[in-house]
């Protein structure tokens, strides 16, 4: 059986090119990986994008530049309420980058 071609045109696939920022190991089983990857500024007057991309290995060392394929599984928080004031905010949407290959 073949497995189906992965490539940016894939719905929920995203391609991420970026810096290193720095990597840690999280989870009991210390075998997950988060990396800051920060990408280039779109101009003179932007700042670079800072991105989180959770792994089943290190990206790279701090410094090094990376070129990886991601799924997007992105989630949705909670309603929160104000405890002081009794306001609700509504639930806030966090996306989260997976690398898909390392």
């Amino acid at each position: 059986m073949t497995q189906p071609q992965i490539s940016v045109q894939t719905p929920g696939i995203v391609r991420l090119v970026g810096r290193v920022e720095n990597s840690r190991q999280t989870g009991t089983d210390r075998k997950t990986f988060r990396t800051l990857v920060v990408t280039p500024a779109a101009d003179s007057f932007s700042h670079p994008s800072t991105i989180e991309v959770r792994s089943a290995g290190r990206l790279g060392a701090p410094g090094n530049e990376v070129d990886v394929l991601c799924n997007v599984i992105g989630f949705k928080n909670k309603p929160r309420k104000n405890q002081e004031t009794g306001e609700i905010y509504p639930p806030s949407a966090q996306v989260v980058l997976q690398a898909i290959a390392v």
